[in-house]
């Protein structure tokens, strides 16, 4: 299935909004100053492959990371079929 850069770039800039979105909760709603303060966290949006989709900008240790950890959670707790 072919997309429209057009149509690709308003899914993609819709992504970025939302991973933003997933931010300003974690800030609002943090009981710790490590995140509502300093900011020590990174949010993002992956594919079913543990893909980065879409980030937000923060410590890119954390960025650089999540993918992995998403992938090593999927392994770990969700059952495959066998």
């Amino acid at each position: 299935m072919k997309i429209d850069p057009i149509t690709l770039e308003v899914i993609h800039n819709r992504l970025i909004a939302a991973s933003r979105d997933i931010r300003r909760t974690v800030e609002r709603a943090a009981y710790s100053p490590v995140l509502y303060e300093v900011v020590d966290f990174s949010c993002g949006i992956l594919d079913s492959d543990a893909n980065l989709v879409a980030e937000t900008p923060g410590l890119p240790i954390f960025l650089a990371n999540l993918d992995y950890a998403v992938e090593s959670t999927y392994k770990t707790h969700i059952p495959h079929p066998s």
